[in-house]
This record gives structure tokens, sequence and C-alpha cells, in this order.
């Protein structure tokens, strides 16, 4: 997934995602490297300092069923 990786950090402005990558590659894979899915991710960490990665890899409920539904919704209902 490196082509989703380098996506990831094209869009990530504030510099808001973790410097190395492997994170990123779990999230890449657990969204299928879709994009909206990756926009998520990036748009939830953009949302301030004490947003991390890990908050939504630890919700297992986020990778169940619809994973990319529910990624998008577990991530903007986070903003909140």
């Amino acid at each position: 997934m490196p082509d989703a990786i380098q996506f990831l950090r094209e869009m990530d402005k504030k510099s808001v995602l973790p410097p190395t990558d492997p994170h990123l590659q779990v999230w890449a894979e657990k969204v299928g490297g879709y994009p909206r899915g990756l926009e998520a991710l990036v748009g939830y960490l953009n949302g301030g300092d004490t947003r991390h990665i890990d908050d939504l890899l630890k919700d297992k409920s986020l990778f169940e069923g619809e994973v990319l539904s529910n990624v998008v919704y577990g991530a903007y209902r986070r903003f909140d």
C-alpha cells in the first residue's frame, strides 16, 4: 500500500500524521486503501493535538461489517 501512504502524506498539510509508516500501513490496509477512508484519518487528526491514530485503530467496531462507512462515520463522529 505504498500509494495509499503517499496519498496520506500528500494530504497531510498540517503534519498531523505519525512520522513513521507502520500505523499508516495498518490504517491503509484496514480501509482497503480507499481514498475516503484515508481522508477520514487525516481529517480526524487535523481536529486537534489530542487526537491520535491509535484512538481509531483501537476501536474494533470501526473495522466490522461496512468498514468504509464505519470509518468515515466514526472519524467524523469524534469531531464533536
